[in-house]
């Protein structure tokens, strides 16, 4: 599959749409009339569904409900953030290799699952089963980025006024991190948002969305599968409003990221504003992109021209430049002191 990745995304779409697709085992699981089960993960485990409230998933094309979500509560989210406060204090002290191991055999239990992860996607949002497939694939390889980012993690050597003092700043993770990926892409936004957090040494809690969460929590159970600690990646779904606000304003998160419209990340940053915590947003609408001066000569009369919101210069977009972003991101500054003395180090964070 290194082909697609050398090209564009386009273009690995349009190379994965041409392989043969009749006898895949990802186009017989799509429409197989099965209704799948989908369980909140809390701390690790699956939370039986029993008398709890649930959900239905409805496949766009034909209209018939193709799974059955748990509908997860505010004790869930708030449970979630427990565990993952706990899982954190482990995974963050564990040496850059261990965590890179773990995320390689992330995506290695990927690989093996990405036709079926390809079918749940068809199914729930209604993507062409050649789309589904590169995006399966292409999650993958954002775990593998993550795993060899997550050593290539380095500090800042300052300069001291006192030539017996050597200032070094080194990155900590930030902590627990709570996940919102979109429904556009639900496997691949989940993944890159959850390999750069783990990377970093942050411990997650994703609520996958309403509309096509089947993605989200098969990419959760992997993790699990792979070795990941109980705990450190938890997933949920339901009620948009309630599970939202009790992630974010629950004391153990340390930093938010969301993908999505621009009207509920309005909601989304609301609630991060009021509890004091930073945020990653993408939201809708604002492409970092600009016409150039030739479409612009060519632009329609003002009567039918319509607005565009533009970037202040132009960007070159890249996917692996959001992961590299959401690492230095999830990692907070420590300036570390260390004397020529014995015994006279001394460590000062920046920030909580």
């Amino acid at each position: 599959m290194c082909y697609g990745f050398k090209k564009t995304h386009l273009h690995f779409i349009q190379y994965l749409n041409t392989i043969p697709l009749r006898h895949c085992e990802a186009k017989r699981r799509v429409g197989c009339g099965n209704v799948r089960e989908i369980n909140s993960i809390v701390g690790g485990f699956n939370v039986v569904q029993g008398r709890r409230e649930q959900f239905p998933i409805i496949c766009p094309a034909s209209g018939k409900t193709v799974a059955v979500c748990d509908a997860a509560t505010v004790e869930d989210a708030r449970a979630a953030m427990g565990a993952a406060a706990v899982a954190f204090a482990d995974w963050s002290r564990q040496p850059p290799s261990s965590r890179a191991a773990v995320l390689e055999r992330i995506a290695e239990t990927l690989d093996a699952q990405s036709e079926r992860l390809a079918a749940v996607i068809t199914e729930e949002q209604g993507k062409p089963i050649g789309e589904a497939l590169g995006e399966a694939a292409f999650i993958s390889e954002e775990f593998r980025f993550a795993a060899q980012e997550a050593t290539r993690l380095s500090g800042t050597l300052l300069t001291s006024e006192d030539p017996a003092v050597t200032r070094q700043v080194v990155l900590a993770p930030v902590g627990a991190a709570a996940l919102f990926p979109s429904s556009n892409y639900p496997a691949a936004i989940a993944a890159r948002k959850l390999a750069a957090a783990l990377a970093a040494g942050c411990a997650c809690v994703m609520r996958a969305p309403e509309e096509a969460p089947g993605a989200a929590f098969l990419i959760a159970e992997a993790c699990l599968q792979a070795g990941a600690p109980p705990g450190l990646v938890s997933c949920l779904s339901g009620n948009p409003s309630d599970v939202t606000a009790a992630m974010i304003t629950d004391p153990q998160c340390r930093i938010v990221s969301f993908t999505g419209s621009e009207r509920v990340g309005r909601i989304v940053l609301g609630h991060a504003a009021e509890a004091i915590k930073p945020s990653i947003v993408e939201l809708g609408g604002a492409a970092p992109t600009q016409p150039s001066p030739a479409l612009r000569r060519r632009s329609p009369p003002r009567s039918t021209r319509t607005p565009v919101r533009t970037a202040p210069r132009q960007i070159m977009f890249s996917w692996k430049a959001t992961p590299m972003a959401l690492l230095s991101t999830l990692t907070r500054p420590i300036a570390v002191r260390y004397a020529s003395a014995p015994g006279t180090m001394r460590t000062q964070p920046w920030g909580r």
